[in-house]
Parts: structure tokens; C-alpha cells; sequence
């Protein structure tokens, strides 16, 4: 990279912003009248609990309840990596799939179908600021 791409030689300026994965939160279309927030890691169970007449995240929430009692912040990272692996370890060494791997098939192709939901209820235009 040359020196002036930095403004270090008195020639052009460029500015890079980088945002993270929780920018959409603060944009412009983000009010307090909406039902949904754009999720974030550690409130997307709360935010798709506000979800009206969506089976998926009905039996999400659900599976959450029943499988993580305990957890009280229970983060998209955290759910979808056990998720996931517990589903990869019984696909690729073949054993046998109980009733409960079965459920937690069945929970990470809803969690797939929430986040786009979520997503897309949450966004509902272009932002002002970024």
C-alpha cells in the first residue's frame, strides 16, 4: 500500500469504516415502536420471542426452554455451535438418531429459517446514517 492511500503525503485521503455485526442496531429505521430489533449475539432469543404466528421460532423458543433451562443468556454463537455439532457428530459417524437428535435437526433448520425472518422483520429499509 503506498503512503498516500494513509494521508501521509499530504495527496488524497480515503477514510475506511468498519461496522460491526450489531451497526444495524443503530440505524436510523430502529425505533422503539418496533416489534423486533435488529438481533444482536446475546438478545436474538428475546427478539424472536416477539414474533407473532412464526411456527419455527415458536418451536425454537420451545426447544431453547426445554434444552438450556438454565441459561439465562443464551447467545446465537453459543446455540448454534451445539446445535451444529451435535448434528455433524451423529451425520458423519453414522449413529444412530434418537428421538432427541432428531429435535435438534429439526431446531437448527428453524434457527436457519429465524434469523432470516429476524432480519428481515427488523430492517425495513435503507438507514440514514451508515
Amino acid at each position: 500500500m503506498r503512503l498516500e492511500h494513509f494521508g501521509l503525503t499530504g495527496g488524497p485521503k480515503r477514510t475506511l469504516v468498519i461496522l460491526g455485526a450489531g451497526a444495524s442496531r443503530g440505524a436510523s429505521f430502529v425505533s422503539s415502536k418496533v416489534g423486533v430489533l435488529p438481533p444482536l449475539d446475546l438478545d436474538f432469543f428475546q427478539q424472536i420471542s416477539r414474533f407473532d404466528g412464526c411456527e419455527e421460532a415458536e418451536r425454537l423458543i420451545s426447544f431453547v426452554r426445554e434444552e438450556y433451562p438454565h441459561e439465562l443468556r443464551l447467545s446465537m454463537e453459543q446455540f448454534f455451535s451445539e446445535v451444529d455439532y451435535t448434528h455433524r457428530f451423529h451425520d458423519e459417524l453414522k449413529v444412530d438418531r434418537g428421538p432427541k437428535v432428531k429435535r435438534y435437526v429439526r431446531a437448527l433448520s428453524d434457527f436457519h429459517v429465524v434469523v432470516a425472518r429476524a432480519l428481515a422483520q427488523a430492517i425495513t429499509g435503507p438507514c440514514d446514517y451508515h
